[in-house]
């Protein structure tokens, strides 16, 4: 895993993660004009490998620490993974009205459908942490 050890709070350790781990980054246009981050980190797997679709909490995005750490142990085992930044986060710019609200599963549904369109023939799963689940 590439970091580096730091000391936090009262002595314990603590793995910082590099900045930036992903090998693709492109911006989804969703059926309303609005627009989601999608970030792929698929580097030493193999084109048959299963994709994992992260779906981080609220206000989190690619660049949070639990998302990093999670996306290099998963990649480490061989599985591919692409992180879903919602609308305004992550560093995207709103395009439309609507905001991010975990009630709504429209964006999640083009998300799916798109990475299925680049992988047609992959097992494809997702895991949700907090509010993103």
């Amino acid at each position: 895993m590439a970091g580096r050890m730091g000391k936090g709070r009262q002595g314990e350790l603590y793995l910082e993660v590099a900045n930036c781990i992903f090998c693709d980054s492109e911006i989804l246009r969703l059926n309303d004009g609005g627009e989601v981050g999608l970030d792929w980190l698929e580097d030493n797997c193999s084109s048959d490998a299963p994709v994992i679709i992260i779906l981080p909490g609220l206000t989190g995005a690619s660049q949070a620490e639990y998302v990093k750490c999670l996306t290099l142990a998963a990649n480490q085992i061989g599985i591919r993974i692409v992180v879903f930044n919602n609308r305004g986060l992550g560093g995207l710019i709103l395009k439309t009205p609507r905001i991010y609200c975990a009630a709504n599963s429209e964006d999640l549904e083009e998300v799916i459908k798109h990475v299925h369109s680049r992988n047609p023939n992959v097992k494809i799963g997702a895991i949700g942490i907090s509010m993103g689940g």
